[in-house]
């Protein structure tokens, strides 16, 4: 095989038309070695309601507690949400879509007075992610110097 023979180098004409072989085959392999992600550019808004209110970025958080959640997204492909545990992110919890539900892990932290966070994973029943954010809860404070920010059912 010659093709990176000088003799490749000195053919001008079909050296451009190489030279975008080349770049095309490296991109084809840049692109199929990327993670699966859904490609819809507004497919990676999703929506985390804790006590009701709305978080779509990722934040820090100080919801009171009890701590529900209820979780949305608009691709009708994405069926669950994945968390992953507060100090070992090879562990996760899955969570349906549009149910209510009890963060009781991020509660307990919360109040013993820990930080915790975790990243929360929109994807669809094969894994492919939909989009994510990462939500870091604040501990309550023991002395009641602030509010937490939204009772449930608020």
């Amino acid at each position: 095989m010659k093709i990176l023979s000088h003799k490749f180098f000195l053919n001008s004409d079909s050296l451009l038309q190489r030279l975008f072989t080349i770049i095309a085959a490296f991109s084809l392999i840049f692109f199929l070695s990327r993670p699966a992600i859904a490609q819809e550019p507004d497919a990676h808004v999703f929506t985390a309601f804790l006590n009701n209110v709305p978080h779509t970025v990722s934040e820090t958080v100080a919801p009171c507690t009890p701590l529900f959640a209820r979780f949305e997204h608009p691709d009708p492909h994405v069926t669950r949400v994945r968390m992953r545990y507060p100090y070992n992110h090879e562990l996760f919890m899955l969570f349906p879509l549009r149910q209510d539900i009890r963060l009781t892990l991020h509660e307990d932290f919360m109040n013993n007075g820990q930080w915790s966070l975790s990243d929360f994973i929109a994807e669809d029943e094969n894994g492919l992610r939909y989009g994510e954010m990462t939500l870091t809860f604040q501990p309550l404070d023991p002395e009641g110097k602030w509010a937490c920010e939204s009772y449930p059912d608020s």
